[in-house]
């Protein structure tokens, strides 16, 4: 259907027109069987009544999404101080990009075990999340001496303190190798031994992690290189799917991943992929025809092989849907300080676990971008202008896996790239941001109120620069009418948008329910028969991402003063990680309404306290953290849970469980016999 928003600024009247697709819904509740014979009871005065709900143009804090802090101190000497603490509430942050670097030594100390529990301890406390990294090389080169089999000891050492402590990790960054964990640069050059780093990161998904916990990896083709090749058939060859024979022809081709960059035959093949050369213009190293090949989580070789993401494996237990990216040079430079472009050296290699022999990985050349739309070209005279083909890459998973990046020290008022703007507007950088589905953000690169010895850079250009509205709306960039209905910096914008921004559009529920007797004699302490009634509701997110972790959506009743819930649904509502902006891949970037409820069946008014005849009740939704058992205060629950962006929701925090969104009361009237 078609939606129509209007809205002012200033003096002038925007309008927009835009397509909200109103898409199935993606959860139900659950029917119980429990609770007594439905037959008994009859309820009156049920009927839903449909309300709607307008958005904010406010700020709206949430976890696991904004930009973040970075501490490069979280286990070292009395670990994250009060005074990091203070600016991280200062700038309302969620994430904290946390180090901790480890002792080369086999056996770590208990020491550096409780530094590390420490760590998140401190933050957890501070209603803020972990972006994890452990490392050894605190400088470039790096200088510690540790071998794979060091790390995955310690892997195991570490496995124990990070489950326990999973509610305020919000992603593992890869780490371990290299300069500060970023996998170049190291002494005993690891990150080029693509097998290394595929047992690395196997240790860490399947160790290291829960299941429900992804990674970060610093440029696309580590991940490219780390994913396993194609499972073979018959155990003793790699088998590609099906190549077209002779000249293949140019419909259905899917470039093969890493690829590009004047790879031969050979080494195409090697990947289990399809070599053609004949079509100019066209990929020809490419996927076999016929389905991408999905890995399974069957067992661990499985779950590491080769494959490429969409929606429908998204949430396997898998190294392809585990594994997403994290930009440690955001717009800097051409090529985005190496992330795109460059990619993978021509050291790197692996080693066919067939042949036992070292495998050259292909090798992806420099490539220029074109700043205008702020996006990477793959450019030569042969074939004209063509995505990059690591930022096609990351940006075809980027739905589904976290997004995060950070410019460089002092972006704004260093230049390192002459070919590259000195400072990109925040225009711009949201441009990229919400094509890369871009949850995170740091504030402490580019800013110098954080960075050190810097002065006007990035970040402050955008704090003071008002947001060009026309160009946001011109862009179809994320934005809804309560948002554009006021005035905002280019920062403000960037900071409420990063990662998700979900806005309650309807909600349907009745605002009474009369419970009458019809065949039993029902009394207060005799317990009886649930309550059901409908309730549906619709949200539209305006950020640049999904949420990433799992979290239920949960529907709950609480007592008036919000001081207790005393009923909520036993399923949840719909998995939030659905909730994308807008249709992965749509040019066209239309948000998306999501609608989801059901019959709620299981609201038993005896068990409800002071419910003898009539009460009145807050009915709400709430989105808890999927691990609160470490909540330890009710600020801490309540920063851990999600809030819609809207006025007139309210906000109730209730220790141990969560904040709920108050969308209104319900009265039950009970009459018994």
């Amino acid at each position: 259907m078609l939606s129509r928003f209007r809205w002012s600024r200033r003096s002038y009247l925007v309008e927009v027109a835009m397509a909200i697709i109103l898409l199935p819904a993606r959860g139900t509740l659950a029917h119980p069987r429990s609770g007594g014979d439905r037959t008994s009871l009859s309820v009156a005065g049920s009927a839903g009544v449909q309300r709607s709900y307008h958005g904010t143009a406010e700020m709206v804090s949430n976890p696991e999404r904004g930009f973040r802090m970075e501490v490069d101190n979280g286990c070292d000497g009395i670990g994250i101080t009060d005074a990091q603490i203070a600016l991280m509430k200062l700038y309302n942050l969620t994430v904290a990009q946390t180090y901790c670097y480890l002792p080369t030594n086999k056996t770590l100390a208990p020491a550096t075990l409780t530094a590390v529990s420490r760590a998140f301890t401190k933050l957890r406390s501070a209603g803020v999340k972990a972006l994890l990294r452990f490392a050894y090389d605190r400088d470039m080169p790096g200088t510690e001496v540790y071998t794979i089999a060091t790390i995955i000891g310690h892997i195991d050492q570490l496995a124990d303190t990070v489950h326990t402590n999973a509610d305020a990790l919000y992603v593992l960054q890869a780490g371990f190798l290299g300069s500060w964990g970023e996998w170049h640069s190291s002494k005993a050059g690891l990150s080029d031994n693509a097998s290394v780093t595929s047992a690395l990161l196997e240790a860490e998904l399947f160790t290291l992690l829960p299941a429900d916990r992804k990674i970060n990896v610093r440029v696309p083709s580590y991940k490219l290189a780390a994913l396993r090749r194609r499972p073979t058939v018959d155990g003793d060859s790699p088998k590609a799917l099906p190549c077209s024979p002779g000249n293949s022809p140019a419909v259905g081709r899917v470039a093969c991943p890493g690829c590009y960059g004047g790879i031969n035959a050979s080494s195409c093949v090697a990947l289990g992929c399809c070599f053609n050369d004949t079509i100019a213009g066209v990929p020809f190293c490419f996927m076999g025809y016929g389905a991408l090949p999905q890995p399974m989580a069957a067992n661990y070789e499985d779950a590491m092989a080769f494959g490429v993401l969409d929606g429908g494996s998204s949430k396997d237990n898998t190294a392809v849907a585990r594994i997403g990216f994290d930009n440690d040079g955001f717009m800097s430079t051409s090529n985005d300080g190496g992330t795109f472009g460059n990619q993978y050296t021509k050291s790197a290699w692996y080693v066919d676990p067939t042949s036992a022999k070292k495998v050259p990985f292909p090798d992806m050349t420099n490539t220029p971008i074109n700043g205008s739309v702020s996006t990477p070209v793959y450019a030569t005279a042969q074939r004209g202008p063509q995505n990059d083909p690591a930022f096609d890459y990351a940006r075809r998973e980027s739905a589904w896996v976290p997004m995060d990046g950070e410019m460089f020290w002092k972006a704004g008022s260093e230049v390192y790239d002459p070919t590259w703007p000195e400072a990109v507007t925040a225009e711009q950088a949201a441009f990229r941001l919400r094509a890369m589905h871009y949850s995170t953000l740091s504030l402490v690169h580019g800013f110098d109120q954080l960075d050190s010895g810097g002065v006007n850079e990035t970040i402050n250009r955008w704090m003071r620069t008002a947001l060009d509205l026309p160009q946001i709306l011109q862009a179809r960039l994320p934005v809804s009418p309560a948002y554009a209905a006021a005035v905002h910096t280019g920062f403000e914008y960037v900071r409420d948008h990063l990662g998700f921004r979900l806005e309650l559009r309807t909600a349907t529920f009745p605002s009474i329910l009369r419970v009458l007797p019809s065949v039993t004699t029902l009394s207060p302490s005799a317990g009886g028969p649930t309550v059901p009634f409908v309730f549906n509701a619709s949200v539209v997110n305006w950020g640049f991402a999904a949420p990433i972790n799992p979290r239920p959506l949960l529907l709950v009743l609480l007592t008036m003063n919000g001081s207790s819930v005393v009923w909520q649904s036993k399923v949840s509502l719909a998995d939030v990680r659905d909730w994308q902006p807008y249709h992965p891949g749509d040019p066209t970037f239309t948000p998306l309404e999501y609608s989801f409820g059901g019959i709620v069946d299981g609201v038993e008014p005896a068990k409800i306290p002071g419910c003898v005849q009539t009460c009145t009740l807050s009915i709400g939704l709430m989105l808890p953290d999927s691990r609160m058992a470490l909540a330890i205060s009710p600020e801490t629950t309540a920063a851990f849970s999600v809030r819609f962006a809207n006025e007139g929701v309210g906000w109730k925090t209730v220790a141990g469980v969560g904040a709920v969104n108050v969308l209104g009361n319900v009265t039950l009237q009970v009459q018994y016999k």
